[in-house]
């Protein structure tokens, strides 16, 4: 999977997250957990994992970061899933 942080600056993505699937959208499984990530700028981060069937996805931000202007928001340019 992949994921890209907001255009122009990468603020605003989250410093800690997880990445689950579901096949019913109730139970979820963890195929990602980050912890202490640095802000990628605009650059594409890829997260691999064993391949699995799945219907959903959700990226869950459990500690966010902050704007230019000291504001905390969760953002994402674009999430790819393959």
């Amino acid at each position: 999977m992949d994921l890209t942080a907001r255009t122009g600056s990468g603020y605003c993505f989250p410093s800690e997250f997880a990445i689950s699937v579901s096949t019913n959208g109730t139970t979820w499984t963890n195929l990602v957990l980050e912890t202490g990530y640095d802000n990628p700028n605009t650059t594409l981060q890829r997260f691999p994992f064993t391949p699995t069937t799945a219907q959903y996805i959700r990226v869950t931000a459990t500690t966010l970061t902050q704007d230019n202007l000291g504001n905390y928001y969760f953002q994402l340019d674009q999430l790819t899933a393959f």
